[in-house]
């Protein structure tokens, strides 16, 4: 289960007991703490139990964190649903904070590759027109070759030559390209995340306020 589900079901338990809570009131004039103290959903998050003696303790279930003991089991439900508030208003800075460390990481990659881009470009153009000369150079070798029967060695050995360049160059150019791409997919992927992110900033933040208009009154 992923952090922003996990965080979904913490807030379907928390609304569960609210409207738990609602009801009782309207019905019996106030909440049935008991019942909302062994409800499933709180269980989820928060285990609470009571000893022979009628103390009332609450434990986190994940981390074994204390939330609450007392002999009123109204202070152990109600501290519970606080201490679920708070984890979630922690999960939602540590989400802000991934965005505001991720932010200024994109606007540094874009300004690399826009960098890089530039680079690439001057070098494909300069090489580019290497290739040209050399291609020109081959074919004038070539006929010099058919006419320069005394100088066929040494004009192969040149032509030879010049034939390892060009295949050094386009593999130079190749390289850069593969960088350039590999740049642009690491961009692309921050977006995603960063997307993602602000998403799931979105949804706890409506969700948090729901929470709060649901609580208001306990």
């Amino acid at each position: 289960m992923t952090r922003i589900a996990k965080l979904l079901v913490v807030f379907v338990t928390v609304a569960s007991l609210s409207f738990a809570a609602f009801a009782g009131a309207l019905r019996f004039g106030g909440p049935n703490w008991n019942e909302l103290a062994n409800h499933d959903g709180l269980k989820k998050a928060v285990a609470i139990t009571r000893s022979d003696t009628g103390q009332y303790a609450a434990v986190m279930r994940v981390s074994g964190d204390p939330v609450a003991s007392s002999m009123n089991v109204a202070e152990v439900v109600t501290k519970s649903q606080a201490k679920v508030l708070s984890d979630l208003r922690n999960e939602l800075q540590d989400i802000s904070n991934q965005i505001n460390t991720l932010t200024p990481q994109q606007s540094s990659l874009k300004e690399l590759i826009a960098a890089d881009r530039t680079g690439l470009e001057k070098h494909a153009a300069a090489w580019s027109a290497q290739l040209q000369n050399l291609a020109e150079r081959i074919a004038t070798l070539s006929d010099e070759l058919a006419a320069k029967g005394s100088e066929v060695k040494l004009l192969q050995d040149e032509l030879i030559e010049l034939r390892y360049e060009v295949l050094r160059l386009r593999n130079q150019l190749e390289l850069l390209r593969d960088d350039l791409f590999a740049a642009e997919q690491q961009e692309k992927a921050l977006q995603n995340e960063l997307r993602r992110l602000q998403e799931d900033r979105l949804r706890l933040e409506r969700r948090q306020e729901q929470l709060h208009q649901q609580l208001g009154s306990y």
